[in-house]
């Protein structure tokens, strides 16, 4: 499993979860309390007295390429560190923990610089338009 992350300063903020195979029931990859986004408390840490959570409001599973586009309820600012925690019934239920954050993470991105210069990551390439 691999994670993409869109969207920077006021951009809504999705994360493109990428499965090795097809999730089924393909309903599971679109339930959003399988999913969940993790802050990290003052000291740095995931676990502990002051994590607090973003919830996830939607997620899309695409068949074709075996990815889920997670949005999330509030932009996650690029320059932090979040974990996104996924439990699947078809990892036996086992908790996936993606640790994300800062630009390595970002897939893609809106230049307010340059216009409308859009440059995203397509099926591992990348696609200037």
């Amino acid at each position: 499993m691999s994670l993409v992350r869109f969207g920077i300063h006021h951009q809504a903020t999705q994360l493109q979860l990428t499965f090795d195979g097809p999730i089924i029931p393909s309903t599971d990859a679109t339930n959003v309390s399988n999913y969940r986004v993790v802050v990290p408390n003052r000291y740095g840490s995931f676990t502990g007295p002051g994590v607090s959570y973003v919830a996830v409001n939607w997620a899309v599973y695409d068949q074709t390429d075996n990815t889920v586009t997670l949005t999330t309820a509030r932009p996650l600012n690029v320059h932090k560190l979040f974990e996104l925690q996924v439990k699947l019934p078809c990892n036996n239920g086992n908790i996936v923990t993606i640790e994300f954050g800062g630009k390595k993470s970002l897939g893609g991105y809106i230049n307010p610089h340059a216009g409308n210069a859009v440059v995203k990551v397509a099926n591992g390439k990348v696609v200037k338009g």
